[in-house]
């Protein structure tokens, strides 16, 4: 991991744990942690986990990513998409930035119909994953990844390149109708759509490639 992602990373987790710590006195013993389906809270946990268990994810997300590069085989680095790579670690935390402050909210404020916040901030995370999708080359962690875009770097381009676009167009709509609507099947939806659109669109480029005898 490149020095520059590192610091952002770590500021991110700091900045999650002192959002905990500050937050602490402010919260009930047991804060909830789970939301269902339909954004009602179905699960607890002890107050003390609130400066701890998020930032804890988000090192460990940092030693994995850091990893990553070392793990990948030949011809499957993540290397060759550097930028990237870097990018998504920074909008996956970010987006775990996001879970801590709800979680503090919601803890705070007592309120449990936030569902639609969630959603909110899934589908701000999809937009930013696919602005970067389509520079992404195959490899065995980030993308689509599909018997058939594994199987030919060619599909795996043309499949992220159709990805990318799907991700920001359901990102955005997603976005949009999260502060509209509170439906959790057309949210759950929207969020789904991109990523089935996109493994039955590597099956379909990979059929017509073998057809035209380019694989």
């Amino acid at each position: 991991m490149q020095s520059r992602t590192f610091v952002m990373g770590s500021v991110f987790a700091l900045l999650a744990v002192l959002a905990g710590a500050l937050a602490y006195p402010h919260l009930p013993p047991m804060v909830p942690s789970h939301w269902n389906f339909h954004g009602q809270v179905t699960g607890y946990l002890p107050r003390w986990t609130v400066p701890v268990l998020i930032p804890g994810i988000m090192v460990l997300l940092m030693a994995l990513y850091a990893a990553l590069p070392w793990l990948s085989p030949k011809q499957f680095e993540v290397t060759g998409f550097r930028t990237a790579y870097e990018f998504i670690i920074l909008a996956v935390l970010g987006f775990l930035m996001f879970v801590q402050a709800f979680v503090i909210w919601a803890a705070v404020t007592g309120r449990t119909d936030m569902g639609h916040v969630v959603f909110a901030g899934v589908s701000l995370l999809l937009a930013l994953i696919g602005s970067v999708l389509g520079q992404v080359r195959r490899n065995f962690y980030i993308g689509i990844r599909t018997p058939w875009t594994l199987a030919s770097p060619e599909v795996w381009d043309a499949t992220h390149r159709w990805a990318s676009r799907a991700f920001i167009v359901a990102g955005l709509v997603g976005f949009v109708l999260s502060l509209l609507i509170e439906n959790p099947f057309v949210l759950l939806g929207v969020v789904l759509i991109p990523g089935i659109g996109s493994a039955l669109y590597s099956l379909v480029i990979y059929k017509h490639m073998q057809q035209r005898g380019e694989i």
